[in-house]
């Protein structure tokens, strides 16, 4: 094991709400620890319903954030982006790499923790891809929701 992956935080969720959903709630937590994060989504389409779910999900407010093609000062915290994370490294300032449940991780790399989310039925492979984790980092968890927004841990 590297000293990279070792120091590599790996979370996967198994989810039952939307993504969008689920996403916006951990983006609100994100800003207020001020965390500088960036959402990994399948494709063009997917990274534009985000984004606009982002800013118009809440009548009374929105979750600031850019997609990766913007203009990215230093104050964007949240940036959403598709296609192969292994090539932003210019973006390795960057705490947190969320991905999506329709994005597959082949590499661990660049980022110090990833939080990926996958469908409730892909729990039935948790035991293979738990082994196949604790190869590449020391830290791995895996989270169920149970209710909505609601979480377990699983062990």
């Amino acid at each position: 094991m590297n000293n990279l992956s070792s120091k590599v935080e790996i979370n996967i969720y198994y989810i039952k709400s939307k993504f969008n959903l689920l996403v916006s709630n951990l983006c609100k937590l994100l800003i207020k620890k001020k965390l500088k994060t960036l959402i990994n989504l399948k494709d063009q389409k997917e990274k534009e319903e985000l984004d606009n779910f982002l800013w118009t999900f809440e009548k009374s407010s929105f979750l600031p954030h850019k997609i990766i093609e913007d203009d990215v000062f230093e104050p964007n915290n949240i940036l959403l982006f598709h296609g192969d994370y292994g090539k932003l490294d210019k973006y390795k300032r960057f705490q947190n790499l969320i991905v999506s449940p329709n994005v597959k991780i082949k590499k661990f790399m660049i980022f110090k923790k990833f939080l990926i989310f996958s469908n409730i039925e892909m729990i039935k492979n948790l035991n293979k891809e738990r082994q196949e984790l604790e190869k590449i980092s020391r830290k791995v968890s895996f989270f169920q929701e149970h209710e909505e927004l609601k979480w377990r841990v699983i062990n």
